[in-house]
């Protein structure tokens, strides 16, 4: 029998880990722009990915259709936290490529805007007050990582989660959804002007 004290402290771990797996590719790819644009350009069917959902966004936003802009980023943030969760289930190895993948592109944005003229205050001050979508994204990734967690002692020790460690991460995936529901209505109608 896992304690309530034991899956928090558990799931602050994974919390962690995901942070970590997110934020080192994002400071490699701040860090080492030039080596990795060239390996980016041989791989640019993920970033021709990322740059299609900024320019639908950015074609509802010049039709003045805030709803349908909202609607997108929401729901492109709902599916990389789906696929933070859901690859627990592949022994967290989804999680683990999703959070990787993400810190990069997350990175790529940045130095992108930046190699485009735009300051880093001015890229701070658009990003920073929506970023709080960040802890949703975490959040989905530590929750992937419990999963994992699980089917691994599962596996290893035949030992089956509560039912209070599975109400605790149902608790966070509906604080994760509602973070992104947040940050995404703070991306559209407030930082977007």
């Amino acid at each position: 029998m896992v304690s309530m004290k034991k899956t928090r402290k558990t799931f602050i771990i994974c919390f962690i880990i995901s942070f970590l797996l997110w934020f080192f590719p994002f400071i490699i790819r701040i860090l080492f722009i030039d080596t990795i644009d060239k390996l980016i350009h041989s791989s640019a069917d993920e970033q021709h990915t990322t740059l299609n959902i900024v320019a639908e966004i950015t074609e509802h936003l010049n039709n003045n259709d805030k709803w349908s802009a909202f609607c997108l980023v929401f729901f492109n943030n709902l599916k990389v936290c789906f696929i933070n969760i859901f690859g627990g289930i592949l022994l967290g190895l989804g999680t683990l490529v999703s959070l990787i993948v993400n810190g990069f592109f997350a990175a790529d944005t940045f130095v992108t805007l930046h190699q485009n003229g735009m300051s880093i205050n001015k890229i701070l001050a658009h990003t920073l007050p929506h970023s709080i979508e960040l802890i949703g994204i975490w959040l989905s990734g530590a929750i992937g990582l419990n999963i994992a967690k699980i089917f691994i002692d599962m596996m290893k020790n035949d030992i089956t989660p509560t039912y209070l460690t599975i109400k605790f991460l149902l608790l966070m995936s509906l604080i994760m959804t509602l973070i992104i529901l947040i940050a995404s209505y703070i991306e559209i109608y407030i930082s977007i002007k």
